[in-house]
Parts: structure tokens; sequence; C-alpha cells
């Protein structure tokens, strides 16, 4: 169905996807938050692209699979995060484990009884390090209790949360009713270059990058702050890449500075 209003987020989406393009900057992972029927799986699969793969279920040896099924993917993206709620509290707890090994430090030898997985063997001795774009509604999100928050795995992700204005739930309905025949078109190809690049970060623009993840701090928490500034380095530079540029302008600050409204775990901007 066609994405209407989601642009912005898309630009978000697109933007991630290429931190991992980047040659000595980490890869930055989404956790978007929004309402039930609003986006969030289907903004980060809108367009068709190799090296991001969805998944409907998780689990670790599942996630282990995926990895050797799909050596080219660079990204996984989580159609519903809560979907480990409903499993065994381990079964939860070794899948949380994968994809934060796999966001930060990378796999490289897992054991298990069904013998031993050695990751780097395929990947030129480097463990083998993915984003991870998932998705989780906002009733849920805030719970403080909740596992995905109790084990620090929703701090390693940067948050992006919004929800539809009234004005856009209308525009909606009224392309429903028009084109209800034609809900579905074609996704178009989404293209990363497989060579990495380097990209510059002027001096002069440091400080506004310092403001900006300082007046988050509040909102997410003392522990995450010091990920928050290579979050926003990355995704600064990598919307120069989406630009096909390799230094970063005032453009790519005056869309971090616009995305910067929509990092948090309650959504509050609307679309």
């Amino acid at each position: 169905m066609k994405l209407i209003g989601m642009e912005f987020i898309r630009e978000i989406v697109e933007t991630a996807l290429l931190t991992c393009r980047l040659k000595y900057d980490p890869t930055v992972s989404l956790l978007l938050i929004a309402g039930v029927g609003e986006g969030k799986s289907s903004v980060a699969t809108q367009k068709i692209c190799p090296a991001v793969v969805e998944l409907t279920d998780l689990t670790a040896v599942g996630m282990y699979k995926a990895i050797e099924h799909f050596p080219d993917a660079e990204f996984f993206v989580i159609d519903d995060l809560t979907v480990l709620s409903g499993k065994k509290s381990h079964v939860r707890h070794n899948a949380i484990g994968v994809l934060s090994a796999l966001i930060e430090q990378g796999v490289r030898v897992v054991v298990s009884p069904a013998g031993v997985l050695d990751f780097t063997k395929a990947n030129k001795g480097r463990p083998v390090q993915k984003g991870i774009i998932a998705c989780i509604t906002k009733n849920v999100v805030g719970d403080d209790s909740a596992w995905w928050n109790k084990t620090g795995f929703s701090s390693r992700l940067l948050p992006i949360s919004y929800q539809h204005s009234q004005e856009l739930e209308d525009q909606i309905r009224e392309f429903i009713y028009a084109t209800a025949r034609d809900l579905w078109i074609k996704s178009d190809y989404f293209k990363m270059a497989k060579r990495l690049r380097v990209v510059t970060f002027p001096v002069n623009l440091h400080q506004f990058v310092r403001i900006m993840v300082k007046g988050k701090q509040p909102q997410l928490g003392d522990d995450v702050p010091y990920r928050l500034d290579l979050h926003y380095i990355s995704m600064l530079k990598a919307h120069a890449l989406l630009h096909e540029r390799v230094t970063v302008k005032q453009t790519d600050v005056n869309f971090l500075e616009k995305m910067n409204d929509y990092v948090g775990l309650k959504p509050e901007r609307e679309i």
C-alpha cells in the first residue's frame, strides 16, 4: 500500500541503512515506535533492497540460520519485537543476546548442542555485524519492566517515534476509498554501493551535534548519550552519502535537527 505522509520517516530509514557503508563509523540500528497500523514495518521495507531482510519471527537458532542463509544482508527488519514476549524466557534472552551481539561487538563463534559455528571463517576472520530495524507499538515500549528495557537492548538502538495526525488519517482514508481496487503498488529499488566510504565531518559543525545530544539526555537516560553521539555522527555522515557526497554539509545538520524531534520512546511528534 502506498505510504502517505511517511517521506521523512523513510528518509531516516534510508539514512540508517547507509550507515553500514561508512568505513570508520558504527552502523546505526533503529527502533521504530508508532501505533498499530501506522506503517512501521512497511516504511522499513518499502523499497526492494537485497541487503535488507524482513523477519516475522525470531529465535537465536533462527537468527544464526538467517545469518548463514543471507550472507549479503546488512540489515534485518523485525516486524514486531513483541513477538518474543510470547516465548519462554530462555528463548527470549538467547534471541536478544544474538541481536545485541550483532549490533555491537559482532558474532564470532557459537557453541551449541548442534556443534560449533564459526562465523568468522566466511567473513575474512572478522566477527559478523549487522544492523537491526525493530518495530514496536507505542503502548508497550515505555514499560520499564519489559525485557527489551531490562536487558538494555532498547538502548542499543536509536528510537524513532511518531504518530499519525488527524489530517494524515483523513488523507489515508481518502486514498483507500479512491483506490480500493489498487492498494498495492510495486516497490522501487533502494541501491547500496558495496564499497565503504570515508565521510568527513567539519569541525565547525561539531557543536550542533553536541547540543542536540545534550538535549536528549534527560529523555533517554544516563546510559544512552555516549551511544547517541556515535549514532548522530553516523546518521549525519550517512545522510551525506544519501545525497552522494563525502563531506557533511549544513543541509545534513538540518536533517539531523529535524530527525532529533522524532528521537525518543514516546510518540509525541505527529506527521
